[in-house]
């Protein structure tokens, strides 16, 4: 299938499942087109490649038409009004079964409704058990209610799109909320001139703890800053505003005790990629700062210990090492059984001595 005949389909589909707000409209309109051309019948139509789908009628009970006996068909591959003044007469329809037999169908007329984007999803058509000619009047009339039908169209199209947007939007934006206040970090976003513009819960949580108050969009954030890090937040946040990224390790007292915070002042960005203020995210650290304090204690505690196992040992040690060196002095120390077994002893202790 062509690619062209493929978009139109899916415009098309797009259609049939449009929730129409214009019923009333389309009603008068296919009535409209009935009365102008002098038809007993007319129809709006939306064609897929199987189906002529009737969405309006005045005139008939139909609600849809094979593709072997639509009229339509033909008339959706023009860009102007269709005309067939005498079916029985005509080469292709002669046969159809609409026209052979009941309702014994004579006159035609269909005009194409196309989309802006130029596809081709259906018509506005008039049926006639007579024979007939419709003036150039008639023909503009008739062109003139399927843009109207269109215009009509689209424009729920477009409200339906907007709705699925919004609902989209909406989910979209509850489930970041979502996220956001599931975080055990704390979460700030604020404009240029350090006003609150978002929060999340973990961040108000803090803070009430520490202050015993609540953050509020559009309050000044530097009023809920800890003192003794006022001014350090406030040159982080006017290095971020001009594009910069800072990163800050800081240990803060507070009412309810110490806190460590590892917090980072970002360059927030609108739509159009300017600045438009700063994310502020903190994560609390002091679990991770006060096992690295313990282990560092615990080092300075082993090397303590080792100091005074080497002081304690160094002064006996360094006695048998003279004693034995005395001792190596004589002529006989070599002739007894244990004196190589002594001098490599005494050789380890100095080892391990120097290793102190």
């Amino acid at each position: 299938m062509p690619q062209r005949e493929l978009e139109r389909l899916r415009s098309v589909n797009r259609f049939l499942k449009l929730e129409i707000s214009k019923d009333a409209e389309l009603e008068r309109i296919v009535k409209q087109a009935a009365e102008i051309s002098g038809s007993p019948i007319a129809m709006i139509t939306f064609m897929t490649d199987e189906l002529q789908h009737v969405r309006y009628r005045f005139g008939t009970d139909l609600t849809s038409l094979t593709y072997d006996r639509s009229f339509c068909k033909e008339a959706i591959l023009q860009d102007d009004l269709y005309v067939v003044e005498n079916a029985s007469t005509h080469a292709y329809f002669c046969s159809n079964p609409f026209v052979a037999n009941e309702p014994n169908i004579r006159f035609y007329a269909g005009a194409p409704l196309t989309t802006g984007e130029g596809d081709k999803i259906g018509t506005v058509c008039v049926y006639d058990h007579q024979v007939k000619t419709l003036t150039e009047t008639q023909k503009r009339m008739l062109k003139s209610l399927s843009k109207q039908i269109v215009h009509l169209l689209e424009f729920d199209a477009s409200l339906q799109l907007l709705k699925e947007e919004f609902i989209r939007s909406k989910s979209t934006a509850i489930t970041l909320r979502s996220f956001f206040d599931a975080s055990s970090s704390c979460h700030l976003l604020l404009d240029r001139e350090m006003r609150i513009v978002a929060f999340n819960k973990a961040l108000n949580e803090v803070t009430f703890a520490a202050q015993g108050k609540h953050l509020k969009e559009g309050g000044a954030i530097i009023d809920l800053v800890h003192p003794q890090f006022k001014a350090e937040y406030e040159r982080a946040f006017d290095r971020a505003i001009t594009g910069e990224t800072v990163h800050v390790e800081r240990d803060l007292m507070y009412s309810l005790g110490r806190i460590c915070w590892y917090m980072t002042f970002e360059p927030a960005y609108d739509i159009e990629g300017k600045i438009s203020g700063v994310s502020f995210n903190a994560v609390n650290i002091t679990g991770r700062v006060e096992q690295e304090e313990l282990v560092r204690e615990q080092r300075t505690a082993l090397q303590k210990i080792r100091e005074i196992e080497v002081s304690e040992l160094r002064t006996p040690g360094s006695e048998v090492i003279r004693l034995l060196t005395v001792a190596q002095a004589e002529p006989y120390f070599f002739k007894i059984e244990e004196g190589p077994l002594l001098a490599a002893a005494v050789d380890e202790l100095k080892d391990k001595m120097l290793a102190f």
